[in-house]
Formats: structure tokens, sequence, C-alpha cells
């Protein structure tokens, strides 16, 4: 696996070269598909902890700006092959994605009501 100064992130599977484009439509797509912001997932990995639909839901959205129509099931498959795919295109930040362990997101706290 590479990744240029572009943040393409490139991976062989079965002798063939797929290139993952993590660009502003990859993250409208990513959006669509998980209702997740993407910007805020790429500025606070740390803090997102991508649970594994999520990651692939990533990957795919990547991987479909050179590869159109790419199932979520071969991002899957990407994934399985290079758990580094990940790590590399949130920047290297997820520690625990490039080792191929990824955690379920947190639940979202629920703010209580002011009482007066």
């Amino acid at each position: 696996m590479t990744k240029n100064a572009k943040g393409e992130v490139t991976t062989v599977f079965e002798g063939k070269t797929y290139i993952l484009v993590p660009d502003f439509n990859a993250l409208c797509d990513f959006e669509a598909a998980t209702g997740l912001n993407a910007i805020s997932v790429f500025n606070n990995v740390s803090e997102a902890h991508l649970s594994a639909s999520t990651a692939r839901a990533l990957v795919q959205a990547c991987l479909n700006q050179r590869h159109p129509g790419e199932l979520a099931s071969f991002a899957g498959k990407l994934m399985d092959n290079d758990p580094s795919i990940i790590a590399d295109l949130l920047g290297g930040q997820e520690a625990d994605a490039s080792a191929g362990k990824l955690v379920d997101p947190p639940t979202p706290k629920r703010k209580s009501a002011k009482r007066h």
C-alpha cells in the first residue's frame, strides 16, 4: 500500500491495483451512505472510533471515485487483504484501524434539561 501527496491510497488485490481517493465527492458519498459528517470523522478520528460498517463505507466511497460501481462487499475484501487502508485514508491517526481492530461508535450522550 502506498499513499501519495494528494492523500490517494493505492493497494493491490489479486494482482490488480486499486486507487482509493478521499476527495470531496468521496466524502459526500460517505455522508450519504452513513449519515455521519465526514469532515468531523476525519478531524476527530481518535474520538470517532469507527465501526466496521462505517470504515467499510469510507473505503467504498473512496474506491468508487476511480473504480465506479464496486460493492461494499468488495471494499471489505480490500480491507481484509490490507487492514492499514483505513489508517492510511485517515492520515494514520487511527492506530487501532491499522491493526484491523475497529470499535463500535460511542453511544451519543443525551443532554439533560436544565432545571431552574
